[in-house]
């Protein structure tokens, strides 16, 4: 067996390509600033949630419609500024940075505060969830100490007002101040979590697995991208896909002072790398997916647009067809190509 799999390897040629994504399409139309989007995960959700002229909340239909700014003002400017659970979404409150409020949009315009407001600690916050399950980052005054705390949403909610260093279980600690400032977000089954963190000695930032499993105490993250350690790339802003198994992340040289963010796709453990947007000069950032995996959002940095400010914008994207294997003969054998499903 073994010799026939050296005879294989010797005489074929494996290609991998994806199929390219579509056109983007422009879904929000505010003359302002419009960022971090967050797709509303529920099945058949089409709601996006995003940040709306630094301050405020937004929402609109993944189709363009119904674009409005809602009630929600004091919104943090962070990078995860948004954490869907049903049909209710935790944000940080900007006026303090202090607190953590969840809006139900069910019961229009109940806001609930589940975070107090924070002595001796700078942020609260970024938020991610999945399911009932919440993570969210503790920052102290000091900077000298993060942590990402993790519990249920059910007993967020029983506790409303809380401290957030005494609520949940701590499973990650650092320390400096980077903890999910760069984005982060839960697997399926909500035990393990993906997070950008900075990498090395050169400025880069990689991509890390975390365990969050409350009951296995603190672990060390495990490296899912390398290159931010090695040659200095910003790998940030992760998004595990609904299904668990891809994640769409931002990507750029940091020691090139202009190179702009593509968007990236690539399986869980790393591999199956593929540029999604490939687009020298434009700025895209901070990817959201769909309920069902066939599309995703992202923010984009327009410039030159007619009667518009040069401002970020929220867009709407095919993900694209799974990879292609393609083995190219040597020697009059037959050409083979299987999709992945």
């Amino acid at each position: 067996m073994k010799a026939i799999q050296r005879i294989v390897a010797m005489s074929l040629v494996l290609l991998m390509t994806a199929a390219a994504s579509g056109t983007p399409t422009r879904v929000t139309m505010n003359t302002g600033r419009d960022s971090n989007p967050h797709w509303d995960p529920t099945a058949g959700g089409n709601r996006i949630v995003y940040l709306r002229d630094i301050s405020g909340a937004g929402m609109v239909n993944s189709n363009g419609t119904d674009e409005a700014g809602i009630i929600v003002s004091g919104v943090a400017q962070t990078d995860d500024a948004f954490a869907w659970v049903g049909s209710h979404f935790l944000y940080g409150d900007a006026a303090g940075l202090h607190q953590v409020y969840d809006y139900s949009v069910s019961a229009f315009p109940v806001i609930t505060e589940i975070f107090s407001f924070q002595s001796g600690v700078t942020h609260v916050g970024p938020v991610a969830s999945r399911g009932q399950t919440v993570i969210w980052r503790v920052g102290w005054n000091s900077g000298t100490k993060t942590e990402l705390h993790v519990d249920t949403y059910s007993n967020l909610v029983s506790s409303a007002s809380q401290r957030a260093q005494d609520a949940g279980t701590v499973v990650l600690t650092r320390s400096d101040t980077q903890i999910g400032v760069r984005g982060m977000s839960l697997l399926p089954d909500g035990r393990s979590a993906v997070m950008s963190l900075p990498n090395g000695s050169i400025g880069g930032w990689d991509i890390f697995l975390i365990d969050t499993d409350p009951t296995n105490g603190l672990a060390a993250p495990a490296e899912i991208t390398t290159t931010g350690r090695t040659t200095g790339l910003l790998n940030w802003f992760p998004e595990v896909s609904p299904n668990g198994s891809q994640i769409l992340f931002g990507r750029k040289n940091g020691a090139i002072a202009a190179e702009k963010t593509d968007l990236f796709l690539m399986n869980i453990n790393g591999s199956g790398l593929v540029n999604l947007t490939n687009s020298p000069g434009v700025e895209e950032n901070c990817p959201t997916w769909s309920p069902n995996g066939q599309d995703y959002a992202f923010q984009r940095f327009d410039t030159g647009l007619p009667g518009e400010s040069d401002n970020w914008n929220i867009y709407v994207d095919q993900t694209p067809e799974p990879a292609t294997m393609t083995l190219l003969a040597i020697g009059g054998l037959a050409i083979l190509r299987k999709r992945r499903k």
